[in-house]
């Protein structure tokens, strides 16, 4: 499998620890299109984020997997309350809420907004911007209705990232078009497969605890 890491090419100190002012969100995203059984191959992403949640200062919800008990209860150990199924209503549900925040001023100026996702990834349509994820084996979710969060987040000021270690999840860059306050990580190219827990164990052990910014 072709791994390539592309890194975003604005100055975002998403993961700073000094940056108390703010407040951080992350929403880990994903874990779907498996077949039946107790757990999924996106354990080991979740056992890693698990880990950086535990202990940072993000205030973290999940849509992650529906029908893997094994796999959710290793969310829900770590989520608790904020943890649902992955589906399309949740998807829908959790984007209006995000717009409805930033609207309302609970999401403010400066905050930031981490989007983690752990899913099979699909090649991107001729009719896309970006690609779609997989939510059950023959239903798929467009990344492209990010589109109205990402323009909003740049017109209010919000620093927005996502981190896509699905597979053809370099068409994720499309975002770094809406906003120079949009950042995007891919884990592979827009035509290529993944090997996502590579990179998640690569960022999120060695990076996101550190003073650095996304690009060192």
């Amino acid at each position: 499998m072709n791994q390539m890491m592309i890194f975003c090419s604005i100055f975002l100190s998403l993961f700073a620890t000094n940056a108390i002012a703010n407040d951080k969100y992350l929403f880990l995203l994903g874990g779907s299109g498996e077949p039946a059984g107790d757990q999924t191959i996106f354990d080991e992403d979740v056992k890693i984020m698990s880990n950086f949640v535990e202990n940072s200062n993000w205030k973290s919800e999940a849509l992650f997997d529906g029908g893997h008990k094994g796999t959710e209860d290793l969310v829900n150990s770590t989520f608790k309350n904020h943890s649902k199924e992955f589906s399309k209503k949740n998807i829908d549900d959790l984007l209006k809420k995000l717009i409805l925040d930033i609207n309302t001023g609970k999401i403010k100026k400066d905050d930031q907004l981490l989007i983690a996702i752990s899913n099979h990834g699909w090649p991107k349509e001729p009719t896309e911007k970006s690609h779609s994820l997989s939510l059950t084996k023959d239903e798929k979710y467009s990344m492209d209705n990010f589109s109205s969060l990402a323009k909003l987040a740049d017109k209010k000021g919000i620093k927005l990232a996502f981190i896509d270690s699905s597979c053809y999840s370099g068409a994720t860059q499309y975002f770094k078009n809406i906003s120079s306050n949009v950042c995007a990580i891919s884990v592979t190219g827009p035509d290529k497969l993944s090997q996502g827990s590579v990179m998640w164990k690569k960022f999120f052990t060695n990076t996101a605890h550190s003073d650095k910014n996304l690009e060192e």
